[in-house]
């Protein structure tokens, strides 16, 4: 019996630089990457789901209706450091496997946003 080969697809080069932030080109803001991302996926008509966390909040939202959010105020801020990350992550994880199922069984695209302080999930327009 054979096996088939799997032989990886050459990378396509873009003549287009991302956005760079300062003097360092390898300093990129977090902001103007997502907003590459969005906007791509908005001229191609890509479903794209976008899931992202806060300190004790999360929010699992469709592309059609994400705002990209500012870089955060604090350098050192990282979400990941709270200390019930680990459940706010699975939570995020949860609603965004939620909104993909909605998605694929439904048409329908449904974004939430998740608070971990009182526990409370709202279905975002």
């Amino acid at each position: 019996m054979r096996r088939a080969r799997l032989v990886p697809r050459p990378k396509k080069r873009t003549t287009a630089q991302p956005k760079q932030c300062g003097g360092n080109p390898k300093v990129r803001s977090r902001a103007s990457e997502t907003l590459v991302v969005t906007e791509h996926c908005l001229s191609a008509r890509i479903p794209c789901l976008h899931v992202g966390l806060n300190a004790d909040y999360a929010e699992v939202i469709w592309n059609e209706v994400y705002r990209v959010p500012g870089d955060t105020a604090e350098p050192g801020a990282n979400a990941c450091e709270y200390p019930l990350a680990r459940n706010l992550v699975q939570f995020a994880v949860a609603l965004a496997s939620e909104a993909i199922v909605r998605f694929f069984l439904e048409g329908r695209r449904c974004s939430y946003s998740f608070t971990l302080r009182d526990l409370q999930v709202n279905a975002e327009p």
